[in-house]
């Protein structure tokens, strides 16, 4: 049984030779994410399908040995790649196959070419070697050979050629995040100095604007001299096909360069992070947070990262109905896993990065993209899409269009200060499970918010059983766990509501069960002397203790399983009100459902336990 071709695996029949096409499989394995090769396999056709067979090869060290030279040949290949490591020969049913490892190659060393002409460069994409043309070959020789472009110091330049209005709004920047900043006492010839908006080289002696002081701080159509394709726009749309709501482009500013459009597009980014898709918890609505900072980052990231000298690509932010969009000219100069784990950083535009650090806008280098998978999964309960392409690169945020927040509101509504005392992994434990019908799987709820070991969500969810909030059923590798009385508040919140999924499916009593025990509960509740229970001081007051609640409501059910209709009428307080009383004292072990396994049964009534 044989894996079928990859993105990262490849087979070759190799019988005798090196083929000639493993070169073109090393390029686009080396421009890509790496990969192996297998020699020594053959595709037949039995008639019917194509299928893979170990044919094996016939002389493993000579063409190992030729492996290693060619590899080595700057004739054949610009990288050598290959090590003793990544080539191992193997026995399997008396024939020899050979794997080779392809590793990535490191960005400096791309694009890994062929017969020394960039032209014959490939990528892998899917189970194919595609040789890059035109616009792909200059977008992916941009990506590899402009890294610090930003650095470079612009002929012909001076101090005329920029917004001094915008390079006044980056100074108030500064005094904003430092107000003790010595950059604030410099002049503005002194400090686009101090900060290397403008330098001069000591070895040439050659002065003038840095690419990164000209794209940041630039007169638009001095700009646009310099770099003719340079453009960038953000959009709203509320709908895919239609067209956008809103727009801004490099035109629609006075002055067209990145800072002002990150002066213009992250408030209306930032604002996502205060409203209500979001949840409550420890957000304030009002000041900085973990998704405002997660989507500002986002923001700097696309600018610091951006290839400006690609004229096929350009910096396009799209927010739509409830995804945000950042996408930006240029490959990943470093493998997205690493990026996200922060273990290693290649910003291509490494001086624009430090300028608006200096500013407070930014996470240090290495670490803005691990932040962004961190705040966004700690808050939002999905995970967020990077992907990395020939020309572009595109980070995709998407929100749950204010379910979360929604069901928080409806949980402390019904669970009041039970919800608001528990522990934040309880919390998000409830509100998962709420927006997603009232009930859920120990495994879908670990996959979901991995921010959490699995055995925490285990304790979690014990606590919540313990606390009344949650019951479970089914056997115990299945366990489905289900929210206790949401169903019903919410219906008293929207009475033409249906009921959820789980309010349907957690019922076990047989229809018969349920009549005789309704009926027996019936009677007993007609003979009760229930009226004299309660003083008629207590039920007049209109706000009551709640610790006399609940000692009234034990003394109410002590004998016999008691409607919540009924405890609601003879302490003169509404069903909802009685509801969260009743929770904690579940919890506590003083009182008992009757139906334990279907906490919203429309005749569930409650008793005190004996202990």
């Amino acid at each position: 049984m044989f894996y079928q071709e990859k993105e990262w695996l490849e087979y070759k029949k190799a019988e005798k030779d090196v083929p000639k096409d493993f070169w073109h499989t090393y390029s686009a394995f080396a421009n890509t994410l790496g990969g192996f090769v297998i020699f020594g396999i053959s595709e037949i056709n039995n008639g019917i399908e194509n299928h893979l067979v170990i044919s094996g090869v016939k002389q493993a060290q000579k063409i190992q040995d030729d492996l290693f030279s060619q590899s080595r040949s700057k004739e054949k290949v610009s990288s050598t790649l290959l090590s003793n490591n990544s080539v191992r020969q193997f026995e399997i049913d008396d024939k020899t196959i050979i794997v080779i490892y392809v590793s990535p190659a490191a960005a400096a060393e791309r694009p890994v070419h062929l017969n020394q002409d960039p032209r014959r460069s490939y990528v892998r994409l899917k189970t194919g070697d595609h040789q890059l043309q035109g616009d792909e070959l200059r977008s992916f020789l941009s990506s590899y050979t402009q890294k610090d472009a930003d650095s470079q110091i612009l002929p012909h330049s001076n101090l005329d050629d920029l917004s001094l209005i915008t390079l006044n709004k980056y100074r108030q920047q500064i005094k904003a995040e430092t107000p003790d900043s010595p950059l604030l006492n410099l002049s503005d010839e002194q400090f686009v100095r101090e900060v290397n908006i403008y330098k001069r080289d000591l070895k040439s002696n050659i002065e003038g604007l840095t690419y990164a002081g000209l794209l940041l701080f630039g007169k638009g159509y001095v700009i646009k001299e310099y770099l003719p394709h340079f453009f960038f726009e953000y959009y709203e749309k509320s709908d895919e096909n239609e067209r956008y709501d809103f727009r801004i482009t490099d035109f629609d500013l006075e002055q067209g360069n990145l800072f002002e459009f990150y002066l213009k597009v992250a408030p209306r980014i930032t604002a996502l992070g205060k409203d209500t898709h979001f949840k409550l918890d420890s957000l304030t609505r009002t000041a900085e947070n973990e998704i405002t900072k997660a989507l500002r980052e986002a923001l700097i990231n696309a600018i610091a990262h951006a290839d400006y000298f690609n004229n096929v690509r350009h910096l396009k932010i799209i927010k739509s109905k409830n995804q945000l969009s950042f996408e930006n000219a240029g490959v990943m100069l470093v493998d997205i896993p690493l990026a996200i784990a922060g273990d290693r950083s290649e910003c291509r535009n490494s001086l624009i990065h430090n300028i608006l650090r200096r500013a407070g806008l930014g996470e240090r280098q290495g670490k803005g993209v691990r932040d962004i998978f961190i705040n966004w999964k700690n808050r939002y309960f999905n995970v967020p899409i990077l992907e990395s392409q020939i020309d572009h690169t595109k980070l995709i945020l998407t929100f749950q269009d204010g379910k979360i927040a929604t069901a928080e509101e409806n949980l402390i509504a019904c669970f009041d200060e039970f919800f608001s005392a528990l522990s934040p992994i309880q919390k998000d434990c409830l509100i998962y499970i709420a927006i997603n019908e009232g009930q859920t799987q120990h495994k879908q709820l670990a996959e979901d918010i991995p921010q959490y070991s699995s055995r925490n969500i285990s304790l979690a969810l014990a606590a919540l059983k313990n606390k009344g909030m949650l019951i479970s059923n089914g056997s115990p590798r299945k366990l489905v766990y289900s929210l206790v009385g949401f169903d019903k508040h919410l219906q008293a919140v929207n009475p033409d509501l249906l009921p959820t999924k789980f309010a349907k499916d957690v019922a076990k009593d047989t229809a018969k069960d349920v009549a005789n025990t309704v009926k027996d509960v019936a009677k007993d509740v007609e003979k009760l002397p229930l009226d004299n229970i309660i003083p008629n001081e207590f039920k007049q007051l209109k706000r009551k203790n709640g610790n006399e609640v609940r000692a009234y409501l034990l003394l109410l059910c002590r004998d016999n399983h008691i409607p919540i209709k009924i405890i609601a009428e003879r302490l003169n307080m509404t069903e909802r009100a009685v509801q969260k009383h009743i929770y904690p004292l579940i919890s506590e072990g003083k009182l008992e459902p009757l139906f334990s396994n279907n906490p919203t049964h429309p005749q569930q009534a409650y008793k005190t336990k004996s202990n």
